[in-house]
């Protein structure tokens, strides 16, 4: 996917994909209730959202880690659209 989401203007952060599954973790997972969602879908530089990580030089996610976060429900497939993830940490919560 050649679609990317603007950060600080000339770098981007994640394709629309990350984008999208990132969006979708967070609405599946009852993001407004999480106990830290760091602005959440109000803040569109994704790579700045709490328990994300990113290579900023390859910009890409590489990392989430939503532990002890109250995340409720079920983790939606799209997670797996983020093709650079290499680590996925969402113990101890409701999920």
């Amino acid at each position: 996917d050649t679609h990317t989401q603007q950060y600080y203007g000339s770098t981007t952060c994640g394709t629309s994909s990350d984008i999208q599954a990132l969006e979708a973790i967070y609405n599946a997972l009852g993001g407004p209730d999480w106990y830290n969602n760091g602005g959440g879908m109000d803040d569109d530089l994704f790579c700045l959202w709490y328990g994300i990580e990113c290579d900023m030089e390859e910009k890409m996610i590489i990392g989430i880690d939503l532990s002890e976060n109250n995340l409720l429900g079920a983790t939606p497939v799209d997670i797996f659209r983020i093709k650079s993830l290499r680590y996925l940490n969402m113990k101890t919560n409701s999920i």
